[in-house]
């Protein structure tokens, strides 16, 4: 056993680790019947075994009959859960909608972030909408879908967290587009922060 120990250790390129000296130390321990290995004890035979009759709950058949008969059926459980709402219904005011800017091609509409519009021209303000039309769909696919009327402008993250010499820049640049642009880090849309005013 000592000279398996030792070879294990020397081994050059060994990737024996704790988990696995610890594991060879309890094989080690339980082949050779020692309750002792490296100065530290192994407890793992120190517990009585437990009495299996007293451990198991088991009922009593005349308990289980009264349970059961004092349950409902289930056809009768499962109509009182499927019961409506009523006038109850979840607060709408605090959704992603509401976070968002809503963006509209007459059949599906997607979300941006607020503050990721960059340039807007008079004719396409139709497509920003304030509550969902049509079906959603991801940011990607509408960006495909209408490349038309709709791009994009990457931005730094610099300018995102508000740096105004650059912002000026790009909006210098993009303020002749016929298209709506939407500022994206990295192809995704992301809010561009106004600079802290002084």
């Amino acid at each position: 056993m000592k000279n398996l120990l030792s070879g294990l250790l020397n081994r050059p390129h060994s990737r024996i680790g704790i988990s696995g000296l610890t594991a060879f130390a309890r094989l080690a321990a339980g082949a050779c019947g020692c309750a002792t290995l490296f100065g530290g004890s192994l407890h793992a035979q120190s517990k009585q075994p437990l009495d299996w009759a007293k451990a198991r709950d088991v009922a009593a058949n005349g308990n289980v009959r009264t349970e059961i008969a004092a349950a409902k059926p289930m056809l009768q459980q499962l109509s009182t859960m499927a019961q409506p709402l009523g006038a109850v219904r979840p607060s709408t005011g605090n959704s992603l909608y509401t976070k968002s800017i809503i963006l509209f091609d007459g059949e599906t509409h997607t979300l941006i972030p607020i503050g990721a519009v960059l340039h807007l021209p008079e004719n396409l303000r139709n497509r920003v909408i304030t509550k969902p039309q049509g079906n959603f769909t991801y940011w990607p696919n509408f960006l495909k879908r209408n490349a038309t009327w709709l791009g994009t402008k990457e931005v730094p993250l610099k300018m995102a967290r508000g740096d105004t010499k650059l912002a000026e820049d790009v909006l210098r640049e993009t303020s002749g587009s016929n298209r709506l642009l939407v500022s994206v880090y990295r192809e995704c849309p992301i809010s561009v922060l106004e600079a802290p005013r002084r």
